[in-house]
């Protein structure tokens, strides 16, 4: 065997993950120490030059070799606290299958004593994790993100409310992820597409949803403005609803970071907040006229809804009266009744 032959085999090995023995190498070889020990310092080097990793070995006993796990390309390689982040938001979704998921944090993290606070503080998250997805969703992303850069047309069945609906040759142009959830946007490549799926306009799809996807022939390339942008409707709205940009007019009468915190594109007229000082609640005595950029989906309909007394409604009109209206018909439905909710 030529010393090319013996490096790339202990190389290969120690890129497995074994451990190997100075005196065993010597042994199996049949070289002396100072041989094992240049293949050892070459090998290093290359870890220096490629990886910018000039020390690649675990410290261990004199004449013991182990790699340290996760080698990377220089400033590719992520470290405890990125994986950490990582594998809390991902369990914080549901949208993947539990077997999926378990099998995504088994790749991405690392064993080892030396990742101990790494291990402990995902092993209850990923062993609770309950995804809602019966099948999986990994290759079916990686499969239409090819079709919506080839402009391919595709058909497939949908479940909604329990009935399978078929969609024929409708283009897909982009993915998004939003309330749990995974969705395929199509046709509409805009925010504002008409999307009400109660009245059978569909142009978002949850892909756990999709059923007997059939990819066709590609179609002429796409505008770059008719382009889906998901990251605008990201900082719009988070459940994932499409609808026309409005600028969301309100008073918030508690701490508007609350506010910031879900609308990162949202204007706080600090110049003109009004102060309540008979409120009890010391956090609740300042109301404050805020802007949103948001779309007028269901989205923040709903979020408006969430919010109750802390928030009116301002502008535009058709979002104040739709608030109206459902507050209205919320109360009809604790009317009639006694304090344990039965009707008198």
């Amino acid at each position: 065997m030529s010393s090319q032959e013996r490096i790339t085999t202990i190389l290969l090995r120690l890129l497995r993950g074994d451990q190997l023995n100075k005196q065993a190498l010597m042994t199996e070889f049949n070289k002396d120490e100072s041989s094992i020990r240049r293949d050892i310092s070459v090998i290093k080097r290359a870890f220096d030059d490629v990886f910018s990793e000039p020390a690649p070995f675990i410290a261990a006993s004199s004449g013991d070799y182990r790699l340290k796990p996760n080698l990377h390309a220089a400033g590719r390689s992520l470290d405890d606290g990125q994986l950490l982040a990582i594998a809390l938001i991902l369990t914080a979704s549901r949208g993947l299958s539990s077997e999926e998921m378990k099998q995504l944090m088994a790749q991405l993290l690392p064993a080892g004593p030396e990742h101990k606070g790494l291990d402990r503080l995902t092993k209850n998250p990923v062993f609770e994790y309950r995804g809602v997805p019966k099948i999986s969703l990994t290759n079916r992303l990686a499969r239409l993100s090819q079709a919506i850069v080839n402009h391919e047309l595709i058909s497939f069945d949908h479940v909604y409310h329990g009935e399978m609906r078929h969609f024929d040759r409708r283009l897909p142009t982009g993915l998004f992820f939003g309330d749990l959830f995974f969705y395929l946007i199509v046709d509409g490549s805009d925010e504002q597409a008409d999307d009400d799926p109660d009245e059978g306009k569909f142009v978002r799809f949850r892909l756990d949803y999709m059923r007997n996807i059939t990819y066709h022939r590609q179609q002429p390339t796409h505008d770059h403005d008719e382009r889906f942008r998901g990251g605008r409707l990201q900082n719009h709205t988070w459940y994932p609803y499409l609808g026309k940009p409005i600028n969301l007019e309100i008073l918030y009468s508690y701490d508007p970071q609350f506010v910031l915190d879900r609308f990162p594109e949202a204007i706080v007229d600090w110049k003109n907040v009004r102060d309540r000082p008979f409120i009890k609640n010391p956090y609740a005595r300042k109301v404050y006229h805020i802007t949103i950029p948001v779309n007028d989906g269901f989205s923040v309909r709903m979020w408006l809804q969430g919010q109750g007394d802390l928030v009116k409604v301002l502008a535009p009109k058709h979002i104040r009266d739709y608030v109206v209206w459902v507050l209205r018909k919320s109360l009809k439905n604790y009317q009639n009744e006694d304090d344990t909710g039965k009707y008198l």
